[in-house]
């Protein structure tokens, strides 16, 4: 009885790495989404920073995110939001209001073949801006 236990055990052990090695080899891994995070210092120019006498704006903080989904293996559509804040541009600590800014949109992204681990890319964005800018009031 011992002896047959043994030799099955034995059996058991070695056949165990050939069914191991028999699996068909699986597919290669290809990425299905991918999620983009950033942020930085926002610099204001042209209109806004001249925005009103009183109601510059001055540096601010933005961020934002980009959500896209791999409809080929080198193609990725997807849709994205920023968001901009500018202080006023005053010298009252009182005043602290500021202007801010949503940038929703959609983006294609096309990633060049390479062998690297950099991946250079053709990007392309539409979207529309929508400035929520502080206006002056006036009491009479």
């Amino acid at each position: 009885m011992k002896r047959s236990l043994m030799i099955l055990a034995l059996a058991s052990l070695l056949s165990l790495p050939v069914a191991l090695f028999a699996q068909d080899e699986a597919e290669e891994e290809r990425d299905i989404l991918e999620l983009n995070l950033y942020g930085g210092l926002t610099i204001p120019a042209g209109g806004l920073k001249d925005y009103s006498d009183t109601l510059g704006a001055k540096s601010g903080l933005g961020g934002g995110f980009d959500f896209g989904v791999f409809i080929k293996s080198q193609w990725t559509l997807g849709v994205g939001f920023a968001y901009s804040q500018f202080d006023i541009d005053n010298d009252n600590p009182l005043i602290t209001l500021n202007h801010k800014i949503y940038r929703p949109n959609v983006f294609l992204r096309y990633y060049f073949p390479t062998d690297g681990n950099l991946i250079p890319f053709a990007h392309v964005r539409v979207g529309a801006d929508f400035a929520n800018l502080t206006t002056p009031v006036v009491d009479n």
